[in-house]
């Protein structure tokens, strides 16, 4: 539902990401990631509080078939938007990364608070 995360915000989010891929031809690339961290703890939003991760989070992350670990840091670590953007573009989740070549390296950064924070997926 886009009014838990903030409808403009996770529109902008998708929309950006869509944007970016497309721009650098990564929707044809065959990505692979390693288990996604969803953290550990409890949420509060409108509904009350909630383990973590969020019921939609791990609902997305499980049709996805996405591979994920927890319990490395409190909080929220991967959001809806995150998972949803993840698993539309990942091919295949994997417990440790194949043999690969560097080609280029990338870095985003998000956060509850400042934009600099890199707490969440």
């Amino acid at each position: 539902e886009l009014h838990e995360t903030g409808s403009i915000d996770t529109i902008i989010d998708v929309i950006g990401a869509a944007l970016a891929l497309h721009n650098l031809n990564l929707f044809k690339a065959y990505a692979v990631s390693m288990p996604v961290a969803i953290g550990k703890g409890y949420i509060e939003f409108s509904h009350g509080v909630y383990p973590v991760p969020a019921p939609a989070t791990i609902e997305i992350l499980r049709r996805g078939n996405a591979i994920v670990v927890g319990g490395f840091a409190e909080g929220e670590l991967t959001t809806p938007t995150g998972a949803a953007i993840l698993i539309n573009f990942v091919k295949k989740f994997v417990d440790s990364y194949p043999l690969f070549k560097v080609k280029a390296i990338g870095y985003g950064a998000g956060g509850e608070r400042s934009w600099y924070s890199t707490k969440y997926c």
